[in-house]
């Protein structure tokens, strides 16, 4: 008797645990977009046409990137209209609101609200930074703005930092949480059959074992919105139902990519996994915090991530079917370009390992770089349409031995490098805006112990660098720190013509340069045209458009060339 109610206990224990184990399970998997979120509220009017929007940094960070910013619709000139945004974070201590306007004008912002573990408004925050405005009035929750100029900017800090709330889907929940019951129901049988049958603790133990092992990678999700060290966007968990209200069928797939980004201990088991690689492989590899850098001949390091090795040993090409979508998607691009009187440009940098690939000896070469992924594509490009395509390998090959054009120890190219980038460029524009200043050097300066991303990637093997890099001696005021993903404007009154580029870090270099050409520059770190690049490329009367993006970036580029809805008709 006394035995049965001992039994009776422990199934009532375990249920409880169940059901419990369970729900608990059910909600942490079902939180809408994976993470934590804040709302931002207002109502807003402008004296110009534009949209707003904001950057948000997280508690602790510091910088602003594109990859945390969310932007409103479209807004009508002197129409007040109410903006509803979400920050996908788990805590902020500031936002930047930016009034994306292609001129001066006065702007109304009152009844801002942030909503997450409590509620803020205008009055709550503190006005840190204004840049190219002037506040005329504030009264409390209200806020007039003069701007100056384009795309004025204001920073607001928390006074204390405001934690994200989540919300859950219940049916999803209710799946999830029938589908744990299942689980630890099929679990409780198993260990009750091997404790009945043989009472053998060992067995029991072990399952039990196997069971704690299995569930480690849910005990922890990695709900950041991008991964600094593999430096990309993780998967957001996926919707059950579509945007049309019928059921997602490719949430299996989409909730595969969304775990395999997140679970504990992923970046465990690269680091191991490359280690392993490192000691099976010839070349001497050092992996950290699961990036990756290989150790070439004479100081020489690369970058191995996004299948740059591949992409050296020229193994990854697009199919036909690849190149001709990805083609359509270039055109219609060119095609809006052609009917509103603007340029278009394709710009592509080659990989540091495609310019220097004798110093890596160690991979072999399986084909030559003109069957190359880019050297393909570009010729495709050419023979299927009149886009104006650049991608100067081997303009560069013949400027190596003159001087140094990329870090030894960073994936980018140097000043030298991107100077001769900017140069092939500007002799493709050139044959179309024949009066645009450009930029030549008549004398170099020079620059010593640059130990850049790849130094910092793997400290331990890496060796500090001691070489002279020459780089052109270019008017101090031409540069700024454009390093920021974030969108960045120069402005030179002395240039000409008007410019937006569509760019990655590669950029980043040639920027000193076209600033110097150029009067108004507009560069942001994407590869598509969104709506509200087309509304700022009419209202400014832009001249000229500029894709650029460096040759390992080929196949992110093609695809997300699909996702500017604005041309689709």
């Amino acid at each position: 008797m006394k035995e049965k109610n001992i039994s009776k206990i422990w199934i009532l224990l375990y249920a409880a645990a169940a059901i419990a184990a369970s729900w608990f399970f059910a909600c942490f998997c079902t939180a809408k977009n994976s993470m934590a979120h804040i709302d931002l509220t207002m109502y807003a009017k402008m004296q110009v046409p534009g949209y707003l929007k904001i950057f948000y940094l997280e508690h602790g960070e510091n910088g602003w990137t594109e990859h945390k910013s969310v932007s409103s619709k479209q807004l009508q000139p002197f129409v007040e209209e109410k903006i509803q945004l979400r920050f996908p974070a788990k805590e902020i201590s500031m936002f930047r609101l930016d009034f994306q306007q292609p001129a001066p004008g006065v702007s109304e912002i009152h009844n801002l609200q942030l909503t997450g573990s409590r509620e803020l408004r205008l009055k709550d925050l503190e006005l840190k930074t204004i840049v190219e405005t002037t506040v005329q009035k504030q009264t409390g929750n209200a806020l007039t703005v003069h701007a100056g100029a384009m795309d004025p900017y204001i920073v607001f800090q928390l006074k204390e930092p405001l934690k994200g709330i989540l919300e859950y889907d219940p049916f999803l929940a209710g799946v999830m949480f029938a589908l744990a019951m299942i689980f630890f129901g099929g679990l409780w049988l198993g260990v009750k059959k091997l404790w009945n049958k043989e009472k053998d603790w060992l067995d029991v133990l072990f399952s039990l074992g196997i069971f704690l092992i299995l569930c480690v990678p849910v005990t922890r999700i990695n709900r950041a919105a991008i991964s600094q060290t593999e430096n990309r966007v993780l998967a957001v968990f996926p919707r059950l139902f579509t945007s049309e209200g019928w059921i997602n069928t490719k949430f299996g797939q989409e909730f595969d990519s969304y775990f395999n980004d997140r679970f504990r201990g992923r970046g465990f088991l690269l680091r191991n996994y490359q280690k392993l690689n490192a000691k099976i492989n010839t070349f001497k590899v050092e992996y950290y915090l699961g990036s990756a850098v290989v150790e070439g001949e004479d100081g020489w390091y690369f970058y191995c991530l996004k299948n740059s090795l591949r992409n050296f040993q020229n193994l990854d090409v697009f199919t036909e079917q690849e190149m001709k979508d990805a083609l359509q998607r270039l055109k219609k691009i060119d095609t809006w370009c052609k009917m509103h009187g603007i340029k278009f440009y394709y710009f592509i940098a080659p990989d540091k390992n495609k310019v220097y690939g004798e110093y890596l000896k160690a991979i072999p070469k399986t084909y030559p770089d003109s069957r190359s992924r880019a050297a393909l594509w570009v010729d495709y490009v050419k023979k299927n349409s009149d886009i104006k395509i650049l991608y100067p390998l081997e303009e560069l090959k013949k400027e190596r031995n003159n001087a140094l054009l990329y870090y030894k120890l960073d994936t980018h190219w140097n000043f030298m490098g991107a100077y001769l980038g900017y140069g092939e460029l500007m002799n493709v524009i050139k044959k179309d805006f024949p009066d645009l200043p450009e930029f030549k050097a008549v004398s170099y300066l020079e620059q010593k112990e640059y130990n850049g991303d790849l130094y910092m990637l793997a400290p331990n093997i890496v060796k500090k660098d001691h070489s002279i890099y020459q780089y052109p001696n270019l008017p101090s005021q031409f540069f700024k720190d454009t390093s920021l993903q974030i969108p960045y404007r120069l402005v030179n009154p002395f240039g000409k013509y008007k410019v937006f580029f569509m760019r990655d870090s590669f950029c980043n270099g040639m920027l000193p340069f076209f600033h110097y050409s150029f009067q108004d520059i507009y560069a942001s770190w994407q590869f598509a045209m969104k709506n509200e690049d087309l509304t700022r490329l009419i209202s400014e009367k832009t001249d000229i458009v500029i894709l650029e993006h460096v040759e390992r970036n080929l196949p992110t580029a093609a695809k997300e060339l699909q996702y500017h809805s604005a041309f689709e008709t």
